[in-house]
């Protein structure tokens, strides 16, 4: 207690705001030191070719709903140290002959930001590398359709390197990513020289790309269902192709616009259109590397072995070397080479041990196998370039940022206490409790036992346990209505927290009816007057866009991910406001239902707490009762399998603790926000506000 009472006197909003901004600029010169080097980067964008689009969309029976569309696409150029050029002079002629060039890929919900540091070393090594932002990722627009939108930007890129770059070899251009970006990388080069049979032009640059370094590829999008958690029932680990049938995964597919494209829809092809083992064969890529850690949870080392297996497939479609050698080898070796590079059919197979996915987008022993690789098949001849001993230091610095935007979101609450002072001076140095008072209904106390309480956080929680059933099964089982947003893992969401929010309306209408008859309250008692909502509005949403703003200046410079929805486009713009008018519009009603039955009711009661008790105590409530919506609303609306998403724990558990931690979070600067203002208003756009730029701001995740 002695501590506690120390504390408060040292610590007041002055002083958070100060700490906060102290954690916050170092971790920002500390993200800065980890970009700025000798390597010359710039920031480029361009077009996605038509023509490209059009071979796209003919190939793979693209709907006119979810056609590859064109669209400008971002990214990074990074540039060698000009001391590499002289190890590219032509011995015959003296002329420069251009650097080798790689295209990186980033992963599947990241963007050539989080993915930076890979991009930037391999041009430390000697190599031009051209990061781009795949389709509804960073700064590109587009959508992204797991294998399908992105040949056209990575066959784009090509022809942005190969036209428009000086400095480029155009003999050796090469392509390489992580995750998805493995995935794309692999299909790339597989339909790079392929023939479209409707038109008998090739769908991609025509063999432009010569090497190919994958980390990471599912063999079919079958087998990574692991994503959705339906194939871990133990009816689809015997007979997977029941998939084709199962309801959850067949909702999924029909309503979601990064999926279901193929018409007429049907599974199988589906499936088919986004796989690699059954297109792969020893003709149709060039020189190819897949590395994958031997943890990785998204797919088993035997699986690749297979698609390794099919990556040898000769002409008359019989293997040349089968997957029980190939896992001989990398069981024993860790790697297992095949093929020849001047014959452009070179295989090769790398486990990295203990290496897991999320470690693979940051793992040295990843990166040396890349910069080697790609030495060996452009054959360079400096194949030995080791990478620098500095590289992990570097990466671990320019990750400060992640520390610094954290460092910001907590400067939330002094600017909040500020803002609410400066709107109501007069309640401005009143003790908690007084103001607890002064801006509650002139009501007379009431004094409930613990039993009442529960009895009331048990009502308003099977409140929510029913409209939230009601309106995930209305949503599931008969409003046949298509995602309407274009922002990932809401794209579906979006749907049911829509028709709950309706729902809750109407007992949300009876629940102030019932209190204003109780009481005898006017509409100046619910504080409903343009000026007061008006006030909400400032006190909850001026910190978060002052707060992002500061930020996302910064974070352009450093070149790391900002908190922002991009491209500035209109069609963009309009999703996330209606997105964010969803998320008010539950938010508002869960804040009235929640103020009402349980927040008056531990304010008035006759155990008066302290103000952080309060808070403290609010804000655990707000986190259960947070966990009981999403919950409900993702089981039944995505199905019971649901939760079989998050089986891999090891590559997702970074992403739970992001998620969780920030609910933790945004409950407890809520229960802060709701005290100092006492406005339902100011909590309900906080939360609003946040989720949405959360969600949109590609910070992670992507469009779709």
């Amino acid at each position: 207690m002695v501590i506690l009472t120390i504390l408060k006197k040292i610590i007041n909003r002055r002083v958070w705001l100060a700490v906060c901004f102290i954690i916050f600029s170092l971790n920002m010169v500390n993200c800065a030191r980890g970009t700025f080097d000798e390597i010359n980067v710039q920031r480029v964008s361009f077009t996605v070719n038509p023509k490209y689009t059009y071979e796209v969309n003919l190939f793979f029976n693209r709907t006119l709903l979810n056609y590859a569309k064109t669209h400008s696409v971002a990214g990074y150029l990074f540039t060698p140290p000009p001391y590499y050029a002289l190890l590219y002079i032509n011995k015959t002629t003296g002329d420069f002959q251009g650097f080798p060039t790689i295209i990186w890929c980033h992963g599947g919900l990241a963007n050539a930001e989080l993915q930076y540091h890979y991009a930037k070393e391999l041009a430390a090594r000697g190599f031009k590398v051209l990061a781009i932002n795949q389709p509804g990722h960073g700064d590109s627009g587009g959508q992204y359709t797991k294998g399908i939108n992105n040949l056209p930007v990575l066959y784009s890129a090509v022809d942005y390197l190969y036209y428009l770059c000086w400095d480029v070899d155009r003999n050796r251009i090469g392509v390489s990513g992580h995750s998805h970006g493995g995935i794309l990388t692999t299909r790339g080069g597989i339909f790079d020289n392929w023939t479209n049979p409707r038109t008998n032009n090739t769908i991609g640059t025509g063999g432009k790309i010569r090497s190919f370094g994958a980390i990471y590829c599912w063999d079919t999008l079958l087998g990574a269902t692991v994503y959705m958690g339906l194939s871990e029932r133990p009816l689809y680990a015997l007979y997977p192709e029941l998939l084709y049938y199962d309801p959850d995964f067949i909702w999924i597919f029909s309503r979601s616009n990064f999926l279901s494209n193929t018409f007429p829809f049907t599974m199988p092809n589906e499936l088919e259109a986004h796989s690699v083992s059954n297109f792969i064969n020893s003709s149709n890529i060039g020189n190819y590397m897949l590395v994958i850690g031997a943890a990785e949870e998204f797919i088993s080392v035997p699986q690749e072995c297979l698609l390794m297996e099919a990556a040898t497939k000769n002409s008359s479609g019989i293997p040349q070397v089968t997957a029980e050698d190939i896992f001989t080898n990398v069981i024993s070796k860790f790697s297992w080479n095949y093929g020849n590079m001047t014959e452009n059919t070179s295989r090769r197979l790398i486990t990295v041990p203990g290496v897991n996915h999320i470690g693979e987008g940051s793992d040295p022993i990843v990166l040396q196998s890349l910069v080697t690789w790609f030495h060996e098949s452009f054959q360079t001849g400096y194949q030995s370039i080791p990478i620098r001993l500095d590289w992990q230091d570097n990466y671990n610095l320019r990750q400060s940022w992640a520390i610094g935007l954290f460092a910001c979101l907590s400067a939330i609450p002094g600017l909040v206490s500020y803002l609410s002072g400066w709107f109501s001076p007069k309640l401005e140095n009143l003790p908690g409790e007084k103001r607890r008072n002064e801006y509650h209904y002139s009501i007379k106390p009431i004094d409930l036992n613990n039993n009442k309480k529960i009895k009331l956080i048990v009502l308003y929680c099977l409140f929510l346990i029913i409209s939230c059933i009601i309106g995930s099964y209305l949503v599931r089982n008969t409003l046949d209505i298509k995602a309407f947003v274009q922002f990932g893992n809401w794209d579906l969401v979006s749907i049911p927290l829509l028709v709950i929010s309706l729902i809750q309306i109407p007992f949300i209408v009876l629940i102030i009816h019932f209190e204003k008859k109780q009481y005898n309250l006017n509409s100046e008692d619910y504080k409903i007057s343009p000026k007061s909502i008006l006030r909400g509005l400032a006190i909850g949403a001026l910190p978060i866009l002052l707060i992002v703003s500061i930020y996302n200046i910064l974070a352009f410079v450093c070149n790391v991910p900002i908190l922002l929805p991009r491209p500035f486009e209109a069609s963009i713009y309009i999703d996330f406001f209606i997105l964010l008018g969803i998320m008010f519009l539950l938010s508002l009603t869960n804040e009235i239902v929640f103020r009402k039955l349980i927040q008056l009711k531990i304010d008035k009661g006759k155990r008066k707490l302290t103000r952080w008790k309060n808070i403290l105590l609010i804000s655990i409530l707000n986190i259960f009762i947070l966990i009981i919506n999403f919950g409900i609303i993702a089981n039944l609306t995505f199905g019971t399998g649901f939760f079989g998403h998050f089986a891999p724990l090891e590559a997702t558990g970074p992403f739970l603790a992001i998620l969780c931690g920030s609910m933790i979070v945004l409950s407890f600067v809520n229960a802060f926000i709701y005290q100092r203002s006492k406005s339902i208003t100011s909590t309900s756009i906080f939360t609003a506000l946040i989720l949405t730029l959360l969600q949109t701001g590609k910070l992670f995740g992507n469009y779709v």
